[in-house]
């Protein structure tokens, strides 16, 4: 048997926006963070925590 695949490359699409709740976001993020970290759930919660952080500190209005 020949299985010839003439598909290459890459197809981009535009995200789709999944209804999730605050904590389906966060958790999706967790399990990323925890994959790049080996497993150590210690520094994958420290970084969601630095990364939760973050965004909230971006996003309060500034004071101009």
């Amino acid at each position: 048997m020949n299985f010839y695949n003439t598909r290459t490359g890459i197809l981009f699409q535009q995200a789709r926006s999944l209804d999730q709740s605050p904590f389906e976001k966060l958790f999706e993020i967790f399990k990323e963070l925890i994959t790049h970290t080996s497993g150590d759930f210690d520094e994958a919660i420290d970084w969601l925590r630095e990364l939760t952080l973050t965004c909230v500190i971006l996003l309060l209005p500034s004071s101009r």
